[in-house]
């Protein structure tokens, strides 16, 4: 929610989602519990085949991804040193004496 919509538009995203996902997983226990009563278990394996063949090349194909990719360039980062401080030169340009490159470790970065 938060890649998709602003702050101050998440509250009826949140609670429709909220209010589905509770719902179905009480809509979802009766039909299994009817499917299972009058017909066997195995009946649920089927009737939850279309569902399956429909829903994974929709969410690969219709969901947009919202997480950043980012590029092994962008896995280091270039953090001046406190110790540097600008120096003037005679035609007033300023420049920074020392830059490390620092590395930042998979982990920290959310893969």
């Amino acid at each position: 929610m938060g890649d998709i919509f602003y702050l101050h538009e998440r509250g009826l995203p949140t609670a429709l989602t909220g209010a589905t996902l509770t719902s179905l997983t009480a809509l979802v226990s009766v039909i299994a519990g009817v499917l299972t009563e009058n017909h066997r278990w195995e009946t649920l394996f089927i009737a939850m085949l279309p569902f399956d063949v429909v829903g994974l090349p929709a969410t690969i194909f219709l969901l947009p991804e919202t997480q950043f990719a980012r590029s092994t360039l962008d896995a280091t980062y270039r953090a001046d040193d406190s110790a540097a401080r600008p120096t003037k030169s005679d035609t007033e340009e300023v420049s920074v004496s020392h830059i490390d490159t620092v590395r930042i470790p998979k982990a920290m970065m959310g893969y």
